[in-house]
């Protein structure tokens, strides 16, 4: 099966990978209507390898269209949808219960933003605050930083890169 709003990190040597489970019409993958999305995690101490070592991890209530990173020594969670409705929330991960707990609210609702750290600062590019901004790629890139320190945050555009040309190599 074929995961859509997907999102991936590695901690505590796993690699964990959220996504919404695609429908199936005689093959041919359909937008996932999930109201959760699920988590699976990958054993990278136990070596490359085999299908077996991919497992659903606990979580219920996942969101759908959130981004992972591994910050701070915990997994976290940006944004997604949550209950239908677009979120601000990030939430640290407890892969023991599955459970999620708030660790801060951004300015605005992200959903299928993608999230890097430097373990100060969260970077999080996103193309904007709903699932049909991403589907119908009608949504305006954007960046927006947030201070793990202090709290404080910005936004601005994302800059507009020029379509790559075929160089013939």
């Amino acid at each position: 099966s074929y995961l859509e709003f997907c999102s991936a990190a590695i901690w505590n040597e796993k690699i964990y990978v959220t996504g919404a489970p695609m429908a199936d019409a005689g093959g041919i993958p359909q937008h996932s209507t999930a109201s959760a999305s699920a988590i699976y995690t990958f054993d990278v101490s136990e070596g490359a390898g085999t299908d077996s070592q991919w497992e659903t991890a606990a979580g219920a209530d996942i969101p759908v269209g959130t981004s992972l990173v591994n910050s701070d020594g915990r997994l976290e969670m940006v944004g997604g949808l949550r209950n239908g409705a677009p979120s601000s929330i990030v939430s640290a991960y407890d892969s023991d219960s599955g459970a999620l707990e708030t660790v801060a609210q951004l300015s605005s609702p992200v959903v299928g933003a993608r999230t890097v750290t430097n373990d100060q600062m969260l970077y999080i590019y996103t193309y904007g605050s709903s699932l049909s901004d991403l589907q119908g790629s009608t949504g305006t890139p954007g960046l927006i930083t947030y201070s793990k320190a202090d709290g404080s945050q910005g936004t601005g555009a994302f800059p507009s890169f020029a379509e790559p040309t075929d160089t013939g190599l």
